[in-house]
This record gives structure tokens, sequence and C-alpha cells, in this order.
């Protein structure tokens, strides 16, 4: 759709995911062109599309390196055009071993999960290292909850042919792809505001 109103969108499309936590849904507002707010204040990030083609709907980015808390690990770069080997999720769980927090049986996919103790807070943020940008994720949006059943996963599933930043991991960032710099753009917003 962005390529087809591009006269008019300047390629341009963004949103801002409400955290999921919240218990009153919140509706996802997608806005194009000139309808895209000023970033706020602050760091803006920005890194361009890998190889955009005309025509494709997938957005790909160049990932150089991960960090988990203030742990960079150093991967090489070409790690990421092949294809993953666990050892984020190896260091997810040294992170939270050392923590003494117990095991639980997965979730959905989701191969890192933990009893969680009362009044625990300490999540690991997540880092993606990419080429001129670096996307931060708070421990508190790395993670699935579920306080019902008193776990948590790390938000973050093994692949064997790609890794997909998903939209868990994208709550309160403000996301612009624009294909005026065939880039993305994004900051840290309360997407709370982000009303029509």
């Amino acid at each position: 759709m962005a390529n087809q109103f591009s006269p008019s969108t300047h390629a341009r499309f963004s949103y801002c995911l409400v955290p999921f936590r919240d218990a009153t849904p919140h509706p996802i507002i997608l806005r194009f062109g000139e309808d895209i707010p000023q970033l706020p204040p602050g760091p803006v990030q920005t890194t361009l599309f890998v190889n955009p083609s005309p025509g494709s709907y997938l957005y790909y980015l160049e990932l150089l390196d991960i960090s988990v808390g203030n742990h960079r690990l150093g991967f090489h770069p070409d790690m990421f055009k092949t294809r993953p080997d666990g050892s984020v999720l190896a260091v997810f769980e040294a992170y939270y071993g050392s923590r003494k927090l117990q095991r639980t049986t997965n979730f959905q996919g989701l191969e890192l999960c933990y009893k969680n103790p009362a009044n625990y807070h300490d999540f690991a943020a997540i880092t993606f290292h990419f080429n001129g940008a670096d996307y931060s994720v708070d421990g508190e949006y790395g993670h699935f909850f579920d306080p019902v059943k008193g776990f948590f996963c790390v938000g973050i599933v093994r692949g064997t042919t790609a890794t997909v930043l998903g939209a868990w991991h994208q709550q309160n960032k403000r996301i612009i792809h624009d294909g005026g710099i065939h880039g993305l753009q994004f900051a840290d917003e309360q997407c709370i505001n982000d009303v029509l």
C-alpha cells in the first residue's frame, strides 16, 4: 500500500504500538505521509533497508550484533546473514540462571520461561545493533508475561532462516518506514498518546 500511494504519502508510513500489558486494548493507528508526527526530541535512530527491491513487501535490515543487558555478544556480522545458533538464548539463560530463577514449561514456542517471583523486575534489556542505529528494547517489552499463572518468557524464538523483530519488541516505539530514504527510523515514545 505504501508503494501504491507513494505520490501522496511520500512513501512513508508509521505506527506506534501501545504496550500489550495495558488492561484496555487500544487501536493501532497507521499513519501516512504528512500525518506522521514529528519524532520526539532526543535520539532518533535511522538504519537503511538492505536491498530494497521494487514491489517487495518485506523490509530487511542489516543486524550487526546484539546486547543482552550490558553484555554485547560480539557476533561476527556474517552471523545474521546465515542462520542463528541459539547463542542469544544462551545468554538469557545465563542471565536468569545467575538470578536463581526457576525454569518452567515452554509457552507457545517460547523456549525460555521462568516462574516470576513476587516483586521481581530485573528483566534483561535487549539492544539490536543495526548498521547505523541501536534499537533498544526495555526488559519489560522483551518478555511475555502471564501474571495469572505467574511466569514470564524471553520474547525471542529460535529461528532457522531469519530473525524477525516482532511486534512485541516494538512497544512504545515510533516506527517510521521511509521509502524516500529506503530506511527505518525509530525513537522511544509513549504510544498511548498517539490518538486521532
